[in-house]
């Protein structure tokens, strides 16, 4: 039998990394996670057509696990598989990244609600008939709309550096001045996206 694990991209920071192998043929699986007293068995569980169980990361940089599954009976089909503490990591930066995208995306439709309106704005009152003035209110509805995303958007990215800063202090892994270089929210660069959008 060939039983392949599969560490799917979504990391939970409260159950860990999921590890996936199929369950046709197999009745029982479970991971023995090897620790200083040999190994911990965590019992993988049965969802559908696989069996998934969760490795979760404490101090170390990596983990040692193998997967064993019963046919008839245990067998190892698996040893010495190691999965790296990277998977948070590049989660939490796809998060980051995707939040400034999605920050500096609102900050430019704000702005240009803005020039719409003041360009109405800049109409004499014989100029503003009664679709413009209909216009004129419709944007400034959808311009507090769009300050409040931005100000949403703005907290989701406070709150992700956080996160960042937080996993950084305990992380002491080879990447961590490189994990540093993600702190981009830094007074210049919070001016160019300021300024992207101003």
């Amino acid at each position: 039998m060939h039983i392949t694990p599969v560490i799917t991209p979504e990391y939970d920071r409260n159950k860990g990394v999921p590890i996936e192998i199929s369950s046709i043929g197999v009745k029982e699986a479970r991971l023995l996670v090897a620790n200083k007293a040999g190994y911990k068995i965590i019992d993988m569980k049965k969802d559908g057509d696989r069996f998934i169980g969760f490795l979760k990361f404490q101090s170390q940089a990596k983990i040692n696990y193998r997967i064993q599954v019963k046919t008839d009976d245990w067998k190892v089909y698996l040893s010495k598989v190691y999965v790296a503490r990277e998977p948070e990591e590049s989660q939490l930066q796809n998060y980051l990244d995707k939040l400034r995208e999605e920050t500096l995306t609102i900050k430019d439709e704000v702005s240009d609600a803005r020039d719409e309106l003041h360009s109405i704005e800049l109409l004499t009152p014989a100029e503003i008939v009664a679709t413009k003035q209909a216009e004129k209110y419709k944007l400034k509805r959808i311009l507090k709309e769009l300050s409040e995303s931005v100000r949403v958007e703005e907290e989701k990215l406070l709150v992700a550096q956080k996160e960042l800063q937080g996993l950084l202090h305990h992380y002491n892994g080879p990447n961590k001045e490189k994990m540093k270089k993600l702190l981009l929210f830094n007074g210049s660069e919070k001016r160019e996206g300021e300024e992207s959008g101003s």
